[in-house]
């Protein structure tokens, strides 16, 4: 939450620097006033490209968060295992984690910002410890659901590596994961491959309409009006298959009565 109001009050800030600036030009009333309307927009927009970077990168986002309870800080520092060179994670360190989640099923591998090389070279050591030596097997990335789904595991590994990596946010096409994508790959051919889906219920593009089908198939077989109300209200804009669509995050009609229908759809396939 602290980066979402850091990028307000800049985004703020740098609306009302622009504004100033432009009803200054507009009292001018000279002829290059439109030129130079066009040159603060550009330059404030830059100016506030640059902030945004600034203070995430210094950790000054963090004013906006607040502090950790006393107890989650001491529970965080008691559980933490510190890592002395991320370009080389020796043995004791991939076994003390290893060791810390024993007996899990689910294991989270976070960031601080996409495409932070030192973390991307983490996650890709711990990525490989766990499934060779602790037995994960499904990788779950930051991406639509539904655009992971075509990936088909009898297809040609070339084909499924072609697929897994157009299907994933740009975020991901860093070098390192490009090692971990290879890496993936390389699993296929294994007795124990790595598996891989996406978790981010957004839906954009066409993978809403993807959205729209997939749970309409399965609702067919179940509840063939529901199915059919179900197509309607995708296809009206209804239900929240899109993440695009700032009408949809804005809206707590709208949030509310898809929370409602998929209420309706657990119920049926429970």
């Amino acid at each position: 939450m602290g980066s979402y109001w850091g990028r307000i009050l800049l985004a703020v800030l740098a609306l009302a620097f622009a504004a100033a600036m432009l009803v200054r030009s507009w009292r001018s009333q000279d002829e290059g006033a439109i030129l130079r309307v066009i040159l603060i927009v550009a330059i404030t927009a830059t100016v506030y490209v640059v902030l945004q970077e600034l203070v995430f990168v210094t950790g000054y986002d963090s004013w906006f968060a607040g502090r950790p309870s006393p107890a989650l800080a001491a529970t965080v520092r008691e559980r933490t295992v510190r890592i002395e060179r991320v370009d080389d994670i020796g043995p004791e360190a991939l076994a003390r984690i290893g060791d810390a989640v024993e007996g899990r099923s689910l294991v989270g591998l976070g960031e601080n910002h996409h495409g932070v090389e030192e973390f991307s070279r983490v996650k890709l050591a711990l990525i490989r410890y766990l499934h060779e030596e602790r037995d994960f097997d499904l990788l779950l990335f930051e991406s639509p659901f539904f655009d992971l789904l075509p990936i088909d595991e009898a297809q040609s590994i070339e084909r499924r590596g072609g697929s897994l990596v157009r299907a994933l946010y740009s975020v991901w096409w860093t070098g390192t994961n490009q090692e971990l994508f290879r890496y993936i790959a390389s699993t296929w051919r294994t007795a124990s491959p790595l598996h891989v889906a996406a978790i981010d219920p957004k839906h954009p593009g066409s993978c809403a309409e993807r959205a729209a089908a997939f749970v309409g198939g399965i609702l067919l077989r179940h509840d063939p009006a529901l199915a059919a109300e179900h197509r309607r209200a995708a296809a009206a804009g209804a239900v929240l298959f899109r993440g695009d669509r700032p009408e949809g995050r804005g809206s707590n009609e709208l949030v509310a009565a898809t929370i409602a229908h998929y209420r309706r759809i657990a119920a049926t396939l429970d």
